[in-house]
């Protein structure tokens, strides 16, 4: 098991990305070199990523309705309910500048609480969820693994991907990289998100790195209407085994120059 130490949430800036985080929970090296392979392959299929703003990341959702449903409440500030200190959002732009990705993540520090009570309640959402719920709002959580979901949880999502990009295979790199950089700025204990039905069997959580799922997740009246998800998780230290296995099938050259610039840091 890996020793637990006390988080002290970091602020990423806003610009490039490896420039403006700092490697400091987890095996160093490891995450390290996944940040820096994680740059790499969106280089290689023509996107850059750097940290952005809500606001931004609203913005663009609102300009791809065609092709991104509406964020759900968790991502959305508006609410009120996204500390800087504990969520980002990371957007891809390719070489004329336009978006073309987009990934977030947010920490829940929940050491009496769990994924389960804090959905059902809708506090995982609203700081007042009775003034602020939509009308007959609710979530409904089925599976018990819920109640395991507890301490530092980290609730990944708002992926897209433009669609001339989506058989480029970033939806197996970008997961993974806000995954390295949750893992590193939080020292979570899970890293979780709800995927819908249709995009759970398109085996997004595998290709994602994601190694738990439930299904029995029914949100009524969401932003997205009413809808079944699927509750899927990974535990820090299966999040770290499934970084290194990516690094790991690369081509050989690849990985020497990844652990060249590693250790070049």
């Amino acid at each position: 098991m890996i020793a637990r130490q006390t988080a002290h949430p970091v602020r990423p800036t806003r610009g490039n990305l490896l420039t403006n985080i700092k490697v400091q929970y987890g095996p160093l090296d490891l995450i390290g070199r996944f940040l820096l392979l994680g740059e790499e392959e969106a280089l290689q299929r023509g996107v850059s990523l750097s940290f952005a703003t809500f606001d931004e990341l609203v913005a663009v959702n609102a300009q791809h309705r065609d092709s991104w449903k509406p964020l759900v409440g968790v991502f959305d500030p508006r609410l009120g309910m996204l500390d800087p200190t504990s969520a980002y959002c990371i957007l891809g732009r390719n070489s004329t500048g336009e978006i073309v990705s987009a990934q977030a993540a947010r920490l829940y520090d929940w050491p009496t609480t769990n994924f389960h009570d804090e959905a059902t309640s809708l506090r995982l959402v609203y700081k007042d969820p009775e003034r602020d719920r939509r009308p007959g709002e609710s979530i409904r959580v089925t599976p018990g693994e819920a109640k395991g979901l507890t301490g530092r949880v980290v609730f990944s999502g708002a992926g897209w991907y433009h669609p001339d990009y989506r058989s480029t295979g970033l939806s197996t790199v970008l997961p993974r990289l806000s995954r390295a950089c949750a893992l590193t700025l939080w020292d979570p204990h899970y890293v979780m998100t709800l995927m819908a039905e249709p995009v759970f069997r398109g085996g997004f959580a595998r290709r994602g790195g994601f190694t738990h799922a439930a299904s029995g997740v029914h949100w009524t009246n969401s932003a997205l209407g009413d809808i079944d998800f699927v509750l899927v998780w990974t535990t820090a230290e299966e999040a770290f085994s499934d970084l290194s296995a990516a690094i790991e099938t690369l081509p050989a050259r690849d990985r020497r120059q990844v652990r060249g610039r590693s250790r070049e840091q």
